[in-house]
């Protein structure tokens, strides 16, 4: 599994954001062109996107499954464009998707696409799901209030002004009114105009104080003409359940749980969206199978356009009595990769200057084979790429 931070500048944020990315085990040096289901995972109202993987083992069943997953911080916005704020859905919509379809090996079709929530982070991945019923074949919900209106009426009596975080997210009724805030409106719409309708799945525990909006939200969607499964079982609102519910969501999708190191061999994608992309850096903990052991990594790619995409990387080798930071620390790497438009990658390497240890690990291998491939396989989607391995700038 290949855990990766990517970090670039968010244009309806106006602010760069950081994400989280995990990418199943690599099985062989090879085929770069193998893709994999994607899964986008949204926090709750106190939580970032550290909390899937800091508080439930979603990345072990993501390798499990072969699913690339997905988890951004929206803090306390619900994931909303918030009345008084910033425009953190049009972030998710416009700009996250979009720039993961095109970057990243994700499988084609509705039926790879996946988003699912817990609590609050239930109602932005409904939302999102909806909005994007195009992409997202399935949606999940755990314990999850997804019709906000219902929430505010039941439990702030129609005046979301009663609590700061409603308040400054959700204005008023009039507010939430408006597209796309009313997410069980956009559900009504897909169904009354014929558009894609997603798969939803819903879990809430029985003593979790969302039990009856999850009730109430059931009955609307089964009766809306949605396919919904509905899971009820003894529980609260807290990380014993939900990291269960996660399992019970995947075994619902329908994917196949793969075997050791497995892969899922769907094909290669097509681009859904953006002509451009921007700057991004991205640090990674790399499964090296050569050195059989995780591996730290940067990779540092520059702005581009579908009609110039960058087509050359350069794997940095840093001094044997430093680490994959040295380039970083000594040069502007960010300046360089936009100026010379390429890609530069620094691995880490311990002191082996990038060569196979005699009495040691397979450095060697892990710099000029595995780290060329993650490169092409996991950012190298719709270009072949030239790599370089270099010592100097």
């Amino acid at each position: 599994m290949g855990l990766y931070t990517l970090t670039f500048f968010s244009e309806n944020l106006k602010s760069r954001v950081s994400v989280n990315v995990t990418v199943p085990k690599l099985s062989k040096i090879g085929d770069t062109a193998r893709t994999y289901p994607i899964l986008y995972l949204t926090h709750g109202n106190t939580d970032d996107r550290s909390a899937w993987l800091r508080q439930t083992s979603a990345e072990r069943y993501a390798d499990e499954y072969g699913l690339i997953t997905v988890m951004t911080s929206t803090w306390s916005s619900f994931g909303m464009d918030m009345y008084i704020g910033k425009k953190y859905f049009s972030y998710l919509y416009q700009e996250l998707v979009p720039l993961l379809d095109r970057l990243l090996p994700v499988a084609p079709g509705r039926e790879n696409h996946f988003v699912a929530g817990l609590s609050l982070g239930g109602y932005m991945g409904f939302k999102l799901g909806l909005v994007l019923n195009e992409y997202f074949g399935a949606i999940g919900s755990f314990s999850s209030p997804v019709d906000m209106i219902d929430t505010i009426n039941r439990f702030y009596n129609g005046d979301p002004s009663t609590d700061k975080d409603f308040s400054e997210c959700f204005g008023n009724l009039e507010y939430m009114s408006h597209w796309p805030n009313d997410s069980m409106a956009i559900a009504k719409d897909i169904v009354k105009n014929n558009k894609p309708m997603p798969r939803f799945y819903q879990e809430c525990g029985t003593e979790d104080f969302t039990f009856p909006l999850n009730e109430a939200c059931y009955k609307n969607l089964k009766e809306a003409g949605y396919d919904i499964t509905y899971i009820t079982r003894p529980g609260s609102h807290g990380w014993d359940f939900w990291d269960v519910a996660l399992q019970n969501f995947l075994k619902w999708t329908g994917l196949k749980k793969l075997g050791f190191r497995e892969d899922p061999g769907l094909p290669f994608p097509k681009v859904y969206e953006p002509a451009d992309l921007p700057a991004i850096d991205v640090r990674a903990d790399l499964e090296s199978v050569a050195t059989h052991g995780l591996l730290d990594c940067e990779f540092i790619l520059p702005k581009e356009s579908r009609e110039d995409p960058w087509t050359e990387a350069w794997v940095m080798i840093h001094p044997a009595d430093d680490d994959y930071t040295y380039w970083q620390r000594k040069q502007d790497l960010e300046a360089i990769a936009e100026e010379k438009h390429v890609a530069i990658v620094c691995p880490q390497l311990y002191d082996s200057l990038g060569k196979d240890q005699e009495h040691g690990r397979a450095f060697g291998v892990f710099a000029e084979e595995e780290v060329p491939y993650f490169l092409s396989h996991i950012f190298g989607q719709n270009r072949k790429i030239e790599v370089r391995i270099k010592d100097q700038l």
